[in-house]
């Protein structure tokens, strides 16, 4: 359709099934192209619950736009692929990933939110991890003291596992 309008109309009017059957023939069509992102999206809105192919394929959509900044579609990305995952161990570690991409877009907020799930588990690195970030936010915020207490919280958690890094969240947090 050549007016924005008329192909959106078109596209609100049409019930789901057909959406996700027309970004179903958009990602087939698209496979033997060199466009791996638009491939990507295609895959995710024409999924129902979880798929792990469109998840990875967000991934590396994510990936790609990191390297050229593109820091809020990265995050963008990197949610969605976490809302497609079924692996229990991917889906917080994506999620982290999507919160340090929203923190370099500057959106804070929405990085603390997508924190959530990663903060909440036992893996000591990824909780580490997940700590270290929020410390970052806490500081950017004007909130140091806070920020202290939970990078030290970090460090903790990695000084028998990295001692190395423990060190260096804990000079951070200094």
């Amino acid at each position: 359709f050549r007016h924005p309008l008329v192909r959106s109309a078109v596209f609100h009017s049409a019930p789901p099934s057909e959406r996700r059957e027309a970004h179903r023939a958009l990602a087939e069509a698209l496979r033997d192209r060199d466009d791996a992102e638009r491939l990507a999206w295609h895959l995710a809105c024409a999924a129902i619950g979880v798929d792990e192919e469109a998840a990875v394929a967000l991934e590396e959509a994510a990936r790609k736009a990191r390297e050229r900044s593109g820091y809020a579609a990265a995050a963008a990305a990197l949610e969605r692929a976490a809302s497609l995952t079924a692996d229990e161990g991917a889906r917080p570690r994506r999620l982290y990933a999507a919160a340090d991409a929203a923190l370099s877009a500057g959106r804070s907020e929405n990085a603390l939110a997508l924190l959530t799930e990663p903060l909440a588990q036992k893996d000591p690195r990824l909780r580490a991890a997940g700590l270290r970030l929020q410390g970052r936010i806490e500081y950017l915020a004007g909130r140091p003291r806070q920020a202290g207490a939970v990078l030290v919280e970090a460090s903790r958690l990695l000084e028998h596992i990295d001692p190395a890094l423990a060190a260096e969240i804990c000079t951070e947090a200094c």
